[in-house]
């Protein structure tokens, strides 16, 4: 997915084929979908060890 976005990032931009793709994501104010992923998940884990079913707080352990 990550090669997606940074393919259609690059063609948008126009930027040339050698500029880093943290680079382009930065001028373009986007984050990696690695760190969405890992903040997504994340948060499933912080709401299911809070959650009041104790099958559902099992998931975060």
């Amino acid at each position: 997915m990550e090669v997606v976005q940074n393919t259609t990032l690059r063609q948008i931009t126009g930027m040339h084929y050698l500029t880093r793709n943290e680079a382009i994501q930065r001028s373009a104010n986007i984050q990696p979908l690695s760190d969405i992923i890992k903040h997504a998940t994340q948060i499933f884990y912080y709401k299911t060890s809070i959650s009041r079913y104790q099958h559902i707080q099992k998931l975060a352990t």
